[in-house]
Order: C-alpha cells, then structure tokens, then sequence
C-alpha cells in the first residue's frame, strides 16, 4: 500500500516510517504541505497521515491541506495526528471520515487504526 506521510517533527516521521515499511508498505514523507500534496498528486496514495498543528501555528493551513488533497485523491484515505484537541474537534467537524489521532500516541493504535480503516487483517504478535 502506497502512504503519504506529512508530519513536522522527523522523528515521528521515522517512526511511522519504519513501523509501516516492516509491514511492506510503500512510505513517502513530508514535511511541508506543497511537497505533501505533491507527493499525493504523484504517488495516489491509498493513505495519507497528517499533522494538524494547533490553531496559533497553523492558522488552518493543514485543514485547506485536507481538502487540497482530497480534491487530488478522492478515495484518499486520511489519519489526522495533533496535539490539540481543538484541532482535533476541527478535522473531526469538516472531515467524518478522517481518523484522528491525539499525541502523543501509541504505535499499536496507529496501526489498529490504520488496518481497520482499510481493512488490513492486524498480524499476529
């Protein structure tokens, strides 16, 4: 599976990284939102992961990111990550379908999240 991977802190984008590829998926990273939406546009990932940051850093960019990249991928598949819950309650309100996700998080619910999302029987431990 093909997972686009937009999160501002390297080290969490490692992480994801590393835990998806283990599972044999194809990994693209970000660290911005044009070069996110590029990779969208150009790789048709099944999923996307994303970092909303609170309102006083991201002045909503990450919300006209969503639709951006819903626009260029409709059967996009999305998990929001943040730390602010009221951003959170955001992506919830204009995205139903978007899985949020508060950090900091564990990787076993990411995955659990991930794999029900799409579907994905979660391997044995």
């Amino acid at each position: 599976m093909r997972i686009a991977v937009w999160d501002t802190e390297y080290a969490v984008q490692v992480m994801i990284e590393t835990a998806l590829e283990l599972e044999g998926n194809c990994v693209f990273l970000s660290a911005d939102g044009k070069s996110f939406l590029d990779i969208v546009q150009l790789t048709q990932p099944e999923v996307a992961v994303v970092d909303v940051l609170p309102e006083y850093y991201g002045k909503y960019r990450e919300i006209e990111i969503i639709r951006q990249a819903l626009s260029l991928n409709p059967t996009l598949q999305l998990i929001a990550l943040s730390t602010d819950k009221a951003a959170i309650c955001r992506v919830n309100v204009l995205f139903p379908s978007v899985r949020c996700i508060m950090k900091p998080f564990s990787l076993f619910n990411f995955r659990r999240s991930l794999h029900e999302m799409v579907r994905i029987p979660e391997a044995e431990h």
